[in-house]
C-alpha cells in the first residue's frame, strides 16, 4: 500500500519550516531547512510514497512552484487571505506549517493559479512596461518642478488670473467683499531651493526602496536567490553581478568573483545561487537592468550642507541673470 505524505511549508527568505503528516493525520516529521534548491530537493527525494506539498502565495512562490512541480504528485499554492484557521490561536513558523499540512490533508485549501512559465514571463514584461511608463512620467514631472523653482520660469499668464497680495497685508474683513483672498507665505528663492533639495531627497529615498523591492521580486521570478546573500541589492557588488548577468554572463564562478571580498556570503554560496544563470531566459536578462537605473539627482545628498551652499548661490545668481534678461527682452 502506498503511503501518502502531506507536507506543509512556511517559506521565508533564508529558511523553510516543514511539517509532514501521514494519511491518518499524525505528524511524522518536522524540520527547518535552508531556502536553497539543493536542500529542498534533497529533502523531497528522501520521502517515500505519494508526496503532496502546499505553501502560501508569496515572493518565492513562483520559484518554489517551478522547482517542486516535477518532483511531487500534487502541489497547492494556497491563498493566505482565505485561510481563516491560520490566524487563530498561537502563531509561529512551526505551527503554521503543521496547520498547512492538516488543511492539505482535509482538502480545505483555496489554490492560487500558477500557469505556464511563458504566461508569467509575459505578465512580467507587461508589468515592467507599465512601471517604466509611470516612472518616466514621474521623473519628467520632478525635473520640471526643479526647473520651476525660480519665479522667472513660471508663465506670466498664471499671475494674470488673480491679484497677488503680499503676505504681510491683513485679510479683508468686509463680509460683502466678493472673492476674498486667502493669503499664503511665499518664501524667497534660496528657501525654495532648499525646500526642493529636501523634497527631492525624500522622493529619491522612497524610490530607492521601491526599486529594491521591484528588483527582488524580479530576481525571485527568475529563480535567482541573491537577496538573501547580499545586504543591499543596489550595492556595488550586487550591481556588478547583475550588470554581468544582463550582458550575457552565464558562468557562476565568474559572477561570484565580481563580489567584494567583504561580502558576508561565501563564494560557494554565491556560485550555488547564481548557477541558475546558465539557463536564464533572455527576457529576464533584459528586464533585470530596469530597476537598477538611478534617477536623476542634481545634488549629492550625502554631502555636508556647507558644500551645497555655493551651488545654491550659483543657482540663485543664474536665476537673477535670466530674470533680468527676460525683463530687458519684454521692455
Amino acid at each position: 500500500m502506498i503511503s501518502t505524505k502531506y507536507i506543509g511549508m512556511e517559506v521565508h527568505k533564508e529558511s523553510i519550516s516543514i511539517a509532514v503528516r501521514n494519511s491518518a493525520g499524525k505528524e511524522v516529521m518536522e524540520c527547518v531547512i535552508e531556502t536553497k534548491a539543493s536542500m529542498i530537493l534533497q529533502f523531497i527525494d528522501g520521502l517515500r510514497g505519494d508526496v503532496q506539498v502546499t505553501f502560501e502565495e508569496g515572493t518565492s512562490a513562483a520559484w518554489l512552484y517551478d522547482l517542486l512541480k516535477p518532483h511531487v504528485s500534487k502541489l497547492v499554492v494556497c491563498d493566505p487571505r482565505k485561510n481563516k484557521s491560520m490566524r487563530e490561536g498561537n502563531q509561529n513558523d512551526k505551527i503554521d506549517a503543521r496547520r498547512l499540512a492538516e488543511l492539505l490533508r482535509l482538502d480545505h485549501l483555496t489554490p492560487v493559479y500558477h500557469g505556464e512559465h511563458g504566461l508569467r514571463t509575459l505578465k512580467e514584461m507587461v508589468r515592467s512596461y507599465l512601471t517604466i511608463t509611470k516612472d518616466l512620467a514621474r521623473v519628467k514631472s520632478r525635473v520640471k518642478a526643479i526647473y520651476r523653482v525660480g519665479p522667472f520660469l513660471v508663465p506670466a499668464s498664471r499671475f494674470m488670473r488673480g491679484v497677488i497680495v503680499p503676505s504681510g497685508l491683513p485679510r479683508s474683513t468686509n463680509p460683502g467683499c466678493a472673492g476674498e483672498l486667502t493669503l499664503s507665505f511665499v518664501p524667497d528663492v534660496e528657501q525654495r531651493l532648499w525646500r526642493t533639495i529636501m523634497r527631492t531627497k525624500h522622493q529619491l529615498t522612497c524610490n530607492r526602496v521601491q526599486l529594491q523591492n521591484r528588483l527582488e521580486a524580479r530576481l525571485e521570478e527568475a529563480h535567482i536567490k541573491l537577496s538573501s546573500l547580499v545586504s543591499d541589492l543596489l550595492g556595488a557588488s550586487a550591481r556588478r553581478m547583475l550588470k554581468a548577468i544582463a550582458e550575457g554572463e552565464t558562468d557562476p564562478i565568474a559572477l561570484a568573483d565580481l563580489a567584494d571580498e567583504r561580502l558576508r556570503a561565501t563564494p560557494e554560496r554565491l556560485r550555488d545561487a547564481l548557477g541558475v544563470c546558465q539557463e536564464l531566459n533572455s527576457v529576464y536578462r533584459r528586464l533585470i537592468p530596469g530597476p537598477c537605473s538611478i534617477f536623476f539627482c542634481p545634488f549629492d545628498f550625502r554631502s555636508h550642507p556647507s558644500t551645497l551652499k555655493p551651488k545654491i548661490d550659483n543657482a540663485q545668481e543664474g536665476a537673477c541673470q535670466i530674470s533680468r534678461t527676460a525683463t530687458m527682452d519684454q521692455a
